[in-house]
């Protein structure tokens, strides 16, 4: 933070010089904007007064956020925990915080860091959910008494974006580290992660107040894509390299999925369409399925795999045990392929050990080598048994957390009771499971075994036998 503060001090000194050097053409400015819903609630200045009076104002919404103390590292996971509808210029909440400070703790004011912590996915069930703190931060209240203790900036019209622009850094830098100087350049992202979370705040079509904020505030991070693609590169660009391949899905390369829903949003994609919504049910799954399955041992993992390649019916068992007996005994797993001698000297060895009163023990001293072969299994067709694994599979998974913005998009899960999505379904966990941890999935991405469901859906099963195939002649 000390190296970043230093290095930004200089750009700090500049933003007084090329705000005076903006031109404000009051009769044009403000055409198209209503100046009655832009009016600071606090101060009552509508938007033209405050950029009259002022050459360093802006204004925004009211937001309460939490930061955990990675969030200086990683700005994506700031956590938006509640949007206000309250219209404020960023003066006033300067003003508000100098005053509130005076009679309160600096973290009940801002919030402040909270320790970091290992959170569960907000698709998990098992996700524990803070209950409602009496103490939360704020720095003043809004129209409808909403707490507020973060000020973000919207676009408003293009006079306004222009202030903003040049005051992005030091704004950014107190939204995510409580310090104007700490502005870093992955901060742009977590512009969109905040855009993600407001979209989730509410249902579609809500409040015309609360569609009107989500709307400025996609217009600023519209506005901020090519800034942002200039930091990331033209092959870092958040959607392509989410397409392209489990590298860009992972949370080495984006470690909240909001921020790839609030970049969606930005680009004004209005239709999803279905390779794009495969993939992201798919990675929703296979986190679901990392958090669930960390630390677990690989042998859990292989079980749910394996039922879900050759699980079968009972009454499918039942059939097949009517119609073919053979001599040895069906419900063994394991062959023996032993020859005659092999089996002789086991024989005598067992005997020699469980009869203790015989007086001379016939043990044999060679090696005895115990042969055996796993039978080769094949894939199955979809079948009850196969269905039941993939609902046991989902029990933990819940879309309500993300269903606002997921409604937003467009962007459906998958449907088991369609034949067509339960199939691809199928082929989709068996994925997720396969690679669900980060080791797996750069292993995957090594050997080329990440295959796209839509696509190479049968692909995705076959490799999964082979390698359980291998696994078997291994052991034979």
């Amino acid at each position: 933070m000390d190296q970043r503060a230093i290095r930004n001090q200089a750009n700090l000194q500049l933003i007084d010089i090329k705000l005076k050097e903006l031109k404000l053409n009051e009769e044009t400015a403000f055409t198209n904007v209503d100046l009655t819903t832009f009016t600071c609630c606090l101060t009552l200045n509508t938007c033209r007064d405050m950029m009259m009076d002022s050459e360093d104002d802006v204004m925004g919404v009211g937001l309460v956020v939490e930061r955990q103390e990675h969030v200086v590292d990683a700005p994506t996971l700031i956590s938006v925990k509640n949007v206000s509808v309250t219209i404020l210029s960023r003066s006033a909440c300067d003003d508000a915080i100098k005053m509130k400070l005076n009679i309160a703790d600096a973290a009940r004011v801002h919030g402040g860091f909270i320790p970091s912590k290992s959170a569960a996915p907000t698709t998990s069930t098992s996700r524990t959910r803070n209950q409602a703190d009496n103490n939360q931060s704020e720095f003043t209240r809004g129209v409808a008494a909403e707490p507020i203790n973060t000020f973000l900036p919207l676009y408003i019209c293009d006079a306004h974006f222009e202030r903003v622009q040049i005051m992005l850094e030091p704004i950014l830098g107190y939204l995510f580290t409580l310090d104007i100087t700490g502005y870093k350049s992955d901060q742009l992202l977590g512009l969109f992660s905040i855009l993600g979370q407001i979209m989730n705040a509410s249902p579609r079509n809500g409040s015309e107040r609360e569609e009107m904020i989500l709307y400025e505030f996609k217009r600023l991070c519209h506005a901020f894509l090519p800034r942002t693609l200039e930091y990331l590169g033209e092959e870092n660009d958040v959607l392509k390299k989410f397409m392209a391949g489990p590298t860009g899905r992972s949370k080495a390369h984006i470690q909240n999925l909001m921020t790839l829903f609030g970049y969606i949003h930005a680009l004004g994609i209005e239709t999803i369409d279905e390779s794009l919504r495969y993939a992201i049910v798919e990675e929703l799954y296979r986190r679901h399925f990392s958090y669930i399955y960390h630390g677990t041992s690989e042998n859990v993992i292989s079980e749910h795999v394996q039922t879900l390649l050759y699980g079968k019916d009972d009454d499918d068992d039942k059939h097949e045990n009517n119609e073919t007996k053979t001599e040895v005994d069906e419900l063994c797993y394991v062959k023996s392929k032993n020859d005659k001698t092999n089996d002789g000297h086991f024989a005598q060895h067992a005997r020699a050990v469980l009869k203790k009163n015989e007086i001379n023990h016939k043990i044999p001293t060679e090696k005895i080598d115990i042969q055996y072969e796993i039978p080769e299994r094949q894939i199955n067709t979809m079948n009850n048994k196969i269905r039941s694994k993939m609902v046991e599979l989902l029990s933990g998974f819940s879309i309500k957390p993300v269903q606002h913005v997921l409604d937003r998009l467009g962007i459906r899960m998958m449907d088991i009771s369609n034949e067509h999505e339960c199939i691809l379904l199928r082929s989709m966990l068996v994925q997720c499971l396969r690679f669900y941890s980060n080791e797996s999935i750069n292993g995957a991405v090594l050997n080329k075994t990440f295959f796209n469901v839509r696509t190479d859906h049968e692909h995705v099963l076959t490799v999964a036998h082979e390698e359980f195939d291998a696994n078997r002649q291994n052991l034979t």
